[in-house]
């Protein structure tokens, strides 16, 4: 269904070196274009039909929307936040690719999940009927598919909304006292 190959950058690098100081002073390390250049040529040329993203926090910030969209090159970012390198990233985002390959998981299932249509998803219920006096909601228990469907619709829909509002609440910079 789908095949990947991983490249270690520090290969196309002298002696391994793949970042330098910033030109113009200042604190972090920069990627240095020479290995990245060497690595995507050799990339395209053994795998001419690829395609490529690049990640970095200046890019579009990846959201489940994005995924049926992402064969072409461009650069994307997973949130407002550096880490220390790309691998988690990049597996974070090859992850959600592999699971948008159709086979992969059941398409009712990639449907319904949080994101894929800009709603988080419905509350899940599992066993047993009761846990600790919390219970699953009579709709789910009912067999009736049309009264379950507008329950999970709902339910949906008021999780979207209590986040929303959550969020705008709570999205505020504080500034670390201590520095």
């Amino acid at each position: 269904m789908f095949g990947y190959q991983v490249y270690n950058l520090r290969d196309f690098a002298v002696k391994g070196q793949v970042d330098d100081y910033p030109y113009g002073g200042g604190t972090g390390m920069v990627l240095k274009i020479e290995p990245l250049v060497r690595a995507l040529a050799t990339i395209q040329e053994t795998y001419p039909d690829s395609y490529l993203i690049l990640l970095s926090p200046q890019g579009r910030t990846f959201k489940q929307k994005d995924v049926p969209r992402l064969l072409n090159h461009e650069q994307i970012s997973i949130g407002e936040f550096v880490t220390m390198g790309g691998e988690i990233p990049a597996l974070l985002i090859t992850e959600a690719l592999i699971r948008a390959i159709p086979g992969v998981i059941e398409l009712e299932s990639y449907q319904q999940e949080t994101f894929f249509n800009s709603q988080l998803d419905f509350a899940a219920y599992t066993r047993p009927k009761n846990f600790n006096d919390f219970l699953v909601p009579e709709v789910l228990l009912s067999g009736c598919h049309k009264k379950i469907a507008e329950w999970r619709t709902k339910n949906s829909q008021e999780k979207t909304q209590q986040q929303e509002k959550k969020y705008k609440n709570s999205n505020k910079i504080v500034l670390n006292p201590n520095l």
